[in-house]
């Protein structure tokens, strides 16, 4: 028989059951949910921290490419400084009337500061190492970064006739304004500027600044060009060369005394005609010819203007010589200062050395004195060096020592 204290006992184990499975499945969704969030916790956090790795490389690659443009950009300000602070220079030696005593160093000065000797040249404005770092910083803070380059030892030499090579040390230094990344490390700079263009100071310095030459590289490596020998002549002359087939061709012709008169036979035909013009080409002549001529056996080919030399019996092609000269042009020589050489005066031999032809008919013409008896080679006339030979074909005052005859292939045209 079941009392009343068994029923109420029954109950009360009952309910007890009851509580303690809700209670076990309390704590089993409690743990599902701490679970769950330390996954989604964890999940945020490293997207977070891919996030964060993302932006940092952005931001690199992003200061990475300002800094290959700001190297780039600094390599042409070196260029550009460099072409300034040379022509700032020149102008100032022809201004003062003297050479420099200190090239690199006022290469350096121009380049860096704007200044020559401490003072301030407007050329120079907007085109300084320093301004090109002032407007590259600039820039940086517009995209949160800074930036500055410094510049240390400069040198300036040549390593050829034609170029000169500026070599400068810089520190460049970028940082992220948020101290994400930053860059410091040093680089040398190089620049070759072509010398082509520039003026010779030389020639102004030792002219009073009446006569000017511009470096000009001759087209040529050979300047005369034998293109005839024949079997005998007499005298020698330079000039324009006109072909006739008859004597009556030969005697219309205005202008004779300035004129070879080029033509298969001229034995038949009058001296005296024939002795009006400046030279004379044929197989054969008349006898009492008094004017330069040549006798060959071949005249055809000849180009307009000719050396007729009849006393070498030759024909000489002589118009680079000419060329060269009149332009006038330079040409290398190991023998010949470079043209660092002359913006300090300094005449003394290089292996990238340059020369030019004075045209002492110029120097007369602007009122200088000639130093007739010199040779015409530049760096040489200037120090009074004579020269040995007159040539043939080129003016009356031009002169050649002995050691350039063949340099400008004129030993065989001597007077």
């Amino acid at each position: 028989m079941i009392t009343r204290e068994m029923a109420e006992g029954r109950i009360l184990d009952g309910v007890r059951s009851r509580k303690n499975k809700s209670s076990s499945k309390g704590i089993f969704f409690s743990m599902i949910a701490v679970l769950l969030a330390a996954v989604l916790m964890t999940y945020m956090m490293q997207s977070n921290e891919y996030e964060r790795h993302d932006i940092v490389n952005i931001r690199v690659n992003a200061l990475n490419s300002f800094l290959d443009d700001a190297e780039k950009d600094i390599q042409r300000a070196v260029y550009i400084s460099a072409f300034r602070a040379l022509t700032t220079l020149i102008d100032d030696m022809i201004q003062r009337g003297s050479y420099s005593d200190n090239v690199t160093g006022n290469i350096e000065e121009l380049m860096i500061n704007g200044e020559l000797d401490g003072v301030k040249k407007p050329v120079m404005e907007n085109s300084t190492l320093t301004e090109w770092d002032r407007r590259l910083s600039d820039l940086a803070k517009l995209i949160g970064a800074n930036f500055s380059v410094s510049f240390g030892s400069m040198s300036v030499n040549q390593s050829s006739p034609w170029t000169i090579d500026i070599y400068v040390d810089a520190t460049i230094n970028l940082r992220d304004q948020r101290g994400m990344a930053s860059w410091h490390y040093n680089k040398s700079l190089h620049t070759a500027v072509d010398i082509s263009g520039f003026e010779d100071p030389t020639f102004a310095i030792e002219t009073y600044a009446k006569v000017h030459r511009v470096i000009s590289k001759t087209p040529y490596d050979n300047f005369t060009t034998l293109l005839k020998t024949g079997s005998s002549g007499s005298s020698y002359v330079y000039g324009h060369v006109v072909y006739v087939a008859t004597e009556a061709e030969a005697s219309a012709l205005a202008n004779k005394s300035t004129t070879i008169l080029a033509a298969e036979d001229m034995s038949t035909w009058q001296s005296s005609l024939l002795n009006q013009f400046l030279g004379l080409v044929s197989e054969d002549f008349p006898s009492n010819i008094t004017t330069a001529y040549i006798k060959v056996s071949d005249y055809s080919g000849l180009p307009s203007n000719i050396l007729l030399d009849g006393d070498g019996k030759k024909i000489w092609n002589i118009e680079n010589l000419r060329d060269h000269y009149y332009h006038p042009y330079y040409k290398a020589s190991p023998d010949a200062p470079s043209f660092l050489q002359r913006l300090a005066g300094n005449f003394s031999s290089s292996p990238y050395g340059i020369e030019s032809l004075v045209d002492k008919d110029e120097i007369s013409s602007a009122g200088i004195a000639v130093l007739n008896n010199a040779t015409n080679i530049d760096y040489l006339y200037w120090s009074g060096t004579a020269g040995d030979e007159q040539i043939k074909g080129m003016p009356d005052s031009f002169l050649l020592d002995n050691e350039h005859l063949d340099d400008y292939d004129c030993g065989s045209i001597t007077r």
